[in-house]
């Protein structure tokens, strides 16, 4: 009898302290997700952003999100009225770039900078957009990327530099009478079956991560791949109008994002659709010329896109 009640103790004994460690791993786990949530995934509403005009600007705004507690996360986002009618819209490379069986020279955001705005007196923010892959030997790969080949469509004012990835998605602007007007494709294949004929900028990315305010993946992949890095990222309003450009820094002072952390910062500012364009080392922003993240990217991309705004100049 005493035997069997020891036996018994020491069974209680063994019960009790594993359930003491499933609920200290379980409190601990809550409380692990929880900081995540809270802590890494940083959504605003329109009424709690304080937007910055840039320069005075009616018609561009931004603001800067930084947090520098572990684990650390800086990102700069730009709202821009498409439809006012003194936005500009330049890009590299232009009809006018030349080009060698496909290749184009890739440039770094200082030097796109220079090249599209050196000689126009004007307000802008530039970015870089479309992925690529390099060509030439291996000095040109890893240090000069001397020539770049976009990986997928990018067509400027009906020059083609590129032909259609079925599975990345694509920006499309066009020009009306009062400014501009864009939409995002799921899949460039798609703008064989677009009727919009006055369409200037056919911009090739990654994948769309929102799409008619729902979260949504277009590689088919349901977010599969989640992990954090430098993000450019691009949002769109209902009607297509109102441009969200989202910049994440992902170097050591910052973690960077997800996209699905993407799409939701970018829906809780008023975006319904949203793709990626190229980020990590290639991922980089100015605002009038001046880098408001922590670290500038010195790599030389194949593409870019600037918004200019101005009231006194006239752009041709």
């Amino acid at each position: 009898m005493g035997r069997n009640t020891s036996s018994a103790i020491r069974s209680l004994k063994s019960i009790v302290f594993a359930s003491f460690i499933a609920l200290i791993f379980a409190f601990s786990s809550c409380k692990t997700t929880e900081q995540i949530n809270t802590i890494a995934l940083p959504y605003f509403s329109q009424d709690e952003v304080q937007w910055q005009s840039i320069d005075n600007t009616p018609f561009a705004q931004y603001f800067v999100f930084e947090k520098k507690d572990f684990p650390p996360l800086k990102y700069a986002v730009v709202k821009i009225d498409l439809a006012n009618s003194n936005l500009v819209i330049k890009t590299y490379p232009n009809e006018t770039t030349q080009r060698e069986n496909g290749y184009i020279k890739g440039i770094s955001i200082a030097s796109a900078f220079k090249r599209i705005q050196d000689t126009l007196d004007a307000k802008s923010v530039l970015i870089n957009t479309t992925p690529y892959t390099s060509h030439g030997s291996l000095l040109d790969k890893k240090l000069l990327h001397s020539k770049l080949k976009p990986l997928g469509l990018l067509e400027i004012n009906t020059h083609r530099f590129s032909v259609p990835q079925f599975r990345y998605a694509m920006l499309v602007l066009g020009k009306g009478e009062t400014g501009y007007h864009a939409k995002i494709l799921s899949h460039q294949a798609d703008i064989y079956q677009d009727t919009n004929e006055k369409a200037e900028f056919c911009i090739g990315g990654y994948f769309v991560v929102l799409k008619d305010g729902k979260l949504f993946d277009s590689s088919g992949r349901n977010f599969s791949y989640t992990s954090k890095n430098a993000r450019t990222a691009l949002g769109l309003s209902k009607d297509g109008e109102t441009l969200y450009i989202l910049a994440a820094e992902g170097k050591k002072k910052s973690t960077g994002l997800t996209y699905p952390e993407c799409a939701k910062i970018l829906l809780s500012l008023g975006a319904s659709d949203a793709m990626e364009f190229d980020g990590g080392g290639s991922s980089s922003i100015l605002i009038n010329g001046e880098n408001p993240l922590n670290t500038l990217s010195k790599r030389k991309n194949v593409s870019y896109i600037a918004f200019l705004f101005c009231n006194k100049v006239h752009f041709n």
